[in-house]
This record gives structure tokens, sequence and C-alpha cells, in this order.
């Protein structure tokens, strides 16, 4: 199973490293990885970096494009699609989007392309970092 994190980035931060995503995840798994006493310090600097992503639009987006899949169900903020090729869960929250899924793109990817291209995402346990803009190519094969 894969987890991705989905951040919308601050224009300006997005801005000075967007040719250089390493920096990004970096910065990004170092506030991941802080010890608890320092989350008023990771909270501020999370704060800098991340913007609010648009948490009802997304939400009525997916809900939308998904309604009539036989293999799709809502929970609130919860997400899931499940058939014979994958098993996804998305959790849509006001700063970030998580994907638990059996494969290694999964299918919301797609519809995240749709809405917003130039949000990042990482996989902290796997090392792998992206923008969704980047996987162009692969979610048109999802089509």
């Amino acid at each position: 199973m894969r987890t991705f994190y989905i951040f919308k980035i601050n224009n300006g931060f997005n801005t000075l490293y967007n040719k250089k995503t390493s920096n990004i995840y970096k910065i990004l798994n170092r506030i991941n990885n802080l010890d608890v006493s320092e989350t008023k310090k990771a909270i501020n600097i999370y704060r800098k970096i991340i913007r609010p992503i648009n948490k009802e639009g997304i939400d009525y987006f997916i809900t939308k494009n998904h309604f009539n899949d036989f293999y799709y169900k809502k929970n609130n903020n919860c997400h899931e699609l499940k058939n014979n090729k994958e098993k996804s869960i998305m959790f849509i929250n006001k700063t970030y989007i998580k994907i638990v899924c059996s494969n290694n793109i999964s299918t919301f990817f797609k519809d995240i392309y749709s809405i917003d291209k130039r949000l990042f995402a990482i996989d902290f346990d796997y090392k792998d970092y992206f923008y969704i803009e980047d996987l162009n190519s692969k979610i048109s094969c999802l089509n």
C-alpha cells in the first residue's frame, strides 16, 4: 500500500523551488519527522509553505465525478474506490489530501489533475515526490 500526502504549495515558495522538487520534499519531510517537542516550530514552518486546499470544492468534484460508479463510496471527507484493479481511499483535509492506495497511481490522481495540476504529492515511506502535472503521461493511461 502506498500513502500519498498532497499539498498546495505557497506561490512564492513554489516559484523559488519550482525546478528543485527535492528541496520541497526535504523541507516537508523534515517537518514530518520533527520531534513532538518542536510541534510549534513545525506548525509555523508548515503554515508558511502550505496554502489551504478548497476542501468543499474538491469534495464536490470527486463526489460528482464518481457518484454513479458502482465501486465508489463516500463518508464525510472520505472517498473510497474499490474494484478488481485498485483499492484507494482519499481523505480531504483543509491543508492536505491523503490517498492510501493499493497501486502506484490511484484513480484519484486523475481527478486531482483535473482540479489543480500544481499540487505537490509526497509518499514519505517510499521517498517519492512529484507535482501532479508531472503524472500526465501516467494518468492518461487510466482513461
